[in-house]
């Protein structure tokens, strides 16, 4: 493209005529820089060109229509040395001041537009995940219907537990839990009592007091408190008796409480604190319980008996003289 406008330039500049003298024999002038300007132009003639050699005011030494090979090789160096040095000025030149600042900003506003987008695809990975997330906790934690069968109710046969020496100084026929422990005592007379392990409240749902038994119910039947309901929402509003329901085969309820002394569905949990607040115990043991704690029974829940209050039963001499 350069080279194209370099021949239209030389072409469009007037020739110079034969026998024509380049040199004015008047006293030399400074030719003025607009000069080589206007003559850089095409079709620019500039209109202080003489006209006869005999004017010398404001001649610049040119016969009319006239040009100087000396001027003509000085237009195309200097126009060739401005082509060339543009450019490498141009690329040398420090980035500052207002085209440094307009790089700058063009800089700041893609990194801007970068990060937005960077954020635009975290924040969609984010709510994949999120949904994915609350996908699985909903086929995890499906509403369970409102009523609920507790399986099949076989014969529970009574077990007798062990009995061991108890002082702790509760009256006959009494029962004292100890939570510590992890009993449940019964008192019987001349300072023995039956002693069930038992599952008892965890932290945060042990208690302290003194109830009676106010009833009992064979195969209970098992409403979930709201509370517990919303803890965990796989809960029925009703479950039936039956091997299947956690309240097991019988259920001696404490004053007008929610909380009961049961049988339980998860033998697993005895000896443990796992419960809401209720009393676990095998069904075979709880079966034991009810034919001899009637309705009215006086029922002492202790944080901790102690040591030296319970233990187990020494045999009598007598009755190894008998099997030897």
């Amino acid at each position: 493209m350069i080279r194209l406008m370099l021949v239209f330039w030389i072409r469009r500049l007037p020739p110079v005529a034969s026998g024509a003298t380049s040199v004015n024999p008047e006293p030399k002038q400074k030719i003025k820089p607009v000069f080589w300007i206007k003559h850089l132009i095409p079709g620019w003639r500039s209109s202080n060109v003489c006209e006869s050699r005999t004017q010398s005011k404001g001649c610049l030494g040119f016969r009319a229509g006239t040009w100087a090979p000396s001027v003509r090789v000085g237009t195309l160096v200097t126009l060739m040395a401005a082509l060339l040095v543009a450019p490498i000025s141009a690329a040398a030149a420090p980035a500052d001041g207002y085209w440094g600042e307009y790089a700058a900003k063009n800089q700041a506003k893609r990194l801007a537009k970068k990060k937005y987008s960077n954020q635009q695809a975290y924040g969609q990975k984010k709510a994949k995940k999120s949904y994915k997330k609350s996908a699985s906790k909903k086929k995890i934690y499906q509403k369970a219907p409102d009523v609920m069968s507790g399986g099949a109710r076989p014969s529970i046969a009574p077990q007798k537990p062990g009995v061991v020496n108890f002082s702790a100084g509760y009256a006959k026929g009494n029962i004292i839990i100890d939570t510590a422990g992890k009993r449940l005592y019964y008192v019987l007379s001349k300072g023995r009592a039956y002693s069930y392990p038992i599952a008892v409240g965890k932290p945060g749902f042990a208690w302290t007091g003194v109830k009676r038994i106010t009833g009992k119910k064979d195969w209970p039947d098992w409403r979930p408190p709201a509370e517990m309901r919303k803890r965990k929402p796989n809960l029925p509003m009703l479950m039936t008796g039956g091997l299947n329901n956690p309240l097991g085969a019988k259920a001696l309820y404490l004053g007008s409480t929610l909380y009961r002394i049961h049988g339980t569905n998860n033998l697993a949990s005895i000896g443990t604190a796992s419960s809401s607040g209720c009393f676990r115990m095998s069904n075979n043991h709880v079966a034991h319980l009810s034919k001899i704690a009637g309705v009215g029974t006086t029922v002492h829940v202790v944080r901790s008996l102690g040591k030296g209050h319970a233990a187990k039963k020494k045999k009598s001499s007598k009755r190894y003289a008998n099997n030897s």
